[in-house]
């Protein structure tokens, strides 16, 4: 019987070491400690809000995941600088070597290609999921682009830094908001007596125009009374020199001889 119990006691405890071993793995896998891929730091500063933007968030090469958002702080905070500058958002980013094709590259390589890429015109946007409200980092090229590049800036990043791209939303958004404070701004009711006195400016500018052709109103007919002789008159001349072209030469028409008359 005692055999017994420890049988039950031993097969008990071998499934009880069997399934933490079993979720061990299960953890560790999990974990990545198996398969772990080797990851470069990138960073862009952004001068808008970032909201939604959080560690963890993902980083799109033309809309493919190629790495991930590791801090997300101001550039105050990292780099000595002054004025505006330490307001601006600083956003470090670590990128996936086997997902960039560069797995057998050496890390000093992979950022020199990255500053190609950049001279390329590559740049950083923050765009937002309007339905989800999570943001992301989208790498695009942009040949056009003349925003502020690494050389023009007042620190020196320690990573490679590519160059901020602010969303079309982002451009009209702000456009509308200036506009709108210029309307604010505006003095309405000084406006709208401008118009009204243009307005009466006109109005009378009208009525003396319309008075001075009265006043002239005989003049006019009398000229297109004229004109109208005249276009007359030239209308028979035309007639005569068509059904006689020797007026012209004679002034008139010739008188008949009394020879030729029977």
């Amino acid at each position: 019987m005692a055999n017994d119990n420890h049988a039950n006691y031993a097969k008990i405890g071998f499934a009880i070491v069997l399934g933490v071993a079993a979720i061990i793995g299960t953890l560790i896998y999990l974990g990545g400690a198996w398969g772990k891929t080797e990851s470069f730091f990138i960073e862009t500063c952004y001068d808008k809000p970032v909201s939604g933007l959080a560690v963890g968030s993902p980083v799109n090469f033309r809309g493919v995941k190629i790495g991930e958002v590791r801090e997300v702080s101001f550039i105050g905070s990292k780099y000595d600088v002054q004025g505006l500058d330490m307001s601006r958002i600083y956003i470090l980013m670590a990128l996936d070597k086997d997902k960039m094709g560069t797995a057998d590259m050496e890390t000093s390589d992979c950022e020199i290609g990255l500053c190609e890429m950049v001279g390329k015109g590559l740049r950083a946007m923050v765009s937002v999921n309007g339905i989800t409200g999570i943001a992301k980092v989208e790498c695009e090229f942009y040949p056009d682009e003349l925003e502020t590049g690494p050389s023009q800036l007042a620190w020196k990043p320690q990573h490679t830094l590519i160059p901020p791209k602010v969303s079309l939303l982002e451009s009209f958004s702000e456009s509308a908001t200036k506009v709108m404070n210029q309307i604010n701004r505006m003095d309405l009711n000084a406006f709208w007596s401008n118009i009204n006195a243009s307005v009466e400016s006109v109005s009378a500018m009208t009525l003396s125009t319309r008075h001075l052709l009265e006043s002239y109103q005989p003049e006019v007919e009398r000229m297109f009374k004229n004109l109208e002789e005249t276009s007359a008159s030239l209308k028979v001349f035309s007639e005569t020199i068509r059904d006689n072209p020797a007026v012209l030469l004679r002034g008139r028409e010739a008188e008949r001889l009394s020879e030729t008359e029977r």
